[in-house]
């Protein structure tokens, strides 16, 4: 039988010295939300890593590696190229409006994450000024990359021990989000101290992801249904000890329900994949929403909840519909274990049976869905529109449309008062003739 490793009382002692400082720290600054605007770049750069790759990373992509291949490394590019349009286009338009919840006032993978995302959009705006808040991002996006990419090699890493002795299929692990951890505990397991701190690691991503969120919420609910409420039911405003108090409750109240919901957890297959599939089904309307506001003067409130709801439909028969195609998974076998007892077998992998056209109808079925988002969303806008709002606050849009607007408002503001000059002009020579008849 395969030695089963276990912690050791120094790796506790390593966990709960990390779960002290994490718990002090959130002591410390328990009454921050955005910090009154005065952090400086590199603590903001490292906040939305920390956020950005949470336990979920470091246990989901080394996993992914090991079953299917390094392909998932291929998202670092679509960082790269996401960043522009988050620091010119999204900052720009938050950090004018200085708002705590980004939904205030009705406002692909990176942008859905980070550029529509209130964590990330929160800590942003931690920042003093536009400048600052922009080289942030632009430094967290190699911080985040290479820490990717480590991950990646870690999962490689992982392969390269087990892929003679699959541990699926020798019954050691039961979910692909175990390889890791079983991976440290067979390789460092030795060395005293040194799982714990790993797994001092895990709860710290985790924790900062999770710390994250609930405080997201807590601002959310606060700004965005709280007050209001308050504002319209008693008349007054929420006093700042009030407002502390409830975002206090809020927090408590949503953490409990985040633990509620953590022991389904242990229910899903691959937590990486699952999580992807609900960010796309939740960010990608989102996204569109956010996109369609601040880039179009057609968008109004009521085409764009209709169409978050048509193309969240759409999302939801992409996704659970069928047919989908099997990924091909990376070749593992079980003849390296030794469990002399256990019959073996080969994991076969290889390409996927599917046909053509049913790994095609995926990729069909997305294009589909991008190209009638914009044109339900533009479509809809246009029939709920009442009339053209020639008022609307430039700060909403992104700034090369706010340009674009303003210059159009200019032009019409000129071209309205040439008119009205030549009318007087035009008037003054009919009066000029008129006289000259009279005189004759």
């Amino acid at each position: 039988m395969t030695e089963i490793n276990t912690l050791g009382w120094f790796d506790y002692l390593v966990i709960a010295i990390m779960l002290c400082i994490s718990a002090a720290i959130g002591i410390y600054y328990r009454f921050r939300v955005i910090a009154n605007r005065s952090m400086s770049i590199l603590p903001v750069a490292i906040a939305m890593m920390a956020s950005h790759l949470s336990a979920l990373a470091f246990l989901g992509i080394s996993a992914e590696n090991y079953i299917y291949g390094t392909q998932i490394i291929g998202i670092n590019l679509g960082y790269f190229l996401s960043i522009p349009i988050l620091c010119y286009g999204f900052i720009p338009v938050f950090f004018k409006l200085q708002v705590t919840s980004i939904y205030e006032s009705c406002l692909c993978i990176f942008l859905t994450l980070m550029g529509v995302n209130q964590v990330q959009i929160q800590r942003i705006l931690t920042l003093k000024n536009m400048q600052a808040a922009q080289r942030a991002v632009w430094l967290c996006c190699p911080i985040i990359n290479l820490l990717l990419i480590i991950i990646c090699f870690s999962g490689l890493a992982i392969y390269s021990r087990y892929y003679n002795c699959n541990p699926f299929l020798e019954k050691r692990i039961t979910s692909p989000d175990m390889l890791m951890p079983l991976y440290v505990m067979d390789t460092m397991s030795n060395i005293s101290g040194l799982s714990g701190l790993f797994i001092a690691g895990i709860f710290s991503a985790g924790l900062s992801t999770i710390s994250a969120v609930l405080n997201s919420l807590a601002a959310v609910t606060l700004e965005d249904y709280m007050k209001p409420l308050y504002r319209k039911y008693i008349g007054d405003e929420l006093s700042p000890a009030m407002s502390i108090s409830i975002a206090k409750v809020l927090v408590f109240t949503f953490g409990i329900v985040s633990i509620v919901l953590a022991f389904l957890v242990q229910f899903l297959d691959e937590l990486l994949q699952t999580f992807y599939t609900i960010s796309g089904i939740i960010g990608g309307p989102l996204l569109g929403i956010f996109i369609l506001g601040m880039g179009t003067e057609s968008a109004t409130e009521g085409g764009a909840i209709t169409d978050a709801l048509i193309t969240f439909s759409f999302l939801l028969w992409i996704v659970f519909g069928q047919p989908r195609p099997i990924p091909p998974k990376l070749p593992t076998t079980i003849k390296g274990c030794n469990n002399v007892n256990m019959t073996m077998s080969d994991l076969q992998s290889g390409l996927s049976h599917s046909s053509y056209m049913e790994r095609m109808v995926l990729l069909k079925n997305i294009k589909i869905q991008i190209h009638s988002n914009l044109k339900i969303i533009i479509n809809l806008s246009r029939l709920f529109i009442k009339n053209q709002n020639d008022e609307l606050d430039t700060n909403l849009f992104f700034p090369m449309i706010a340009r674009r607007i303003r210059h159009r408002r200019h032009n019409n503001k000129k071209n309205k008062e040439n008119s009205l000059l030549n009318r007087r002009y035009f008037h003054s020579d009919e009066k000029a003739d008129a006289t000259d008849k009279i005189v004759c």
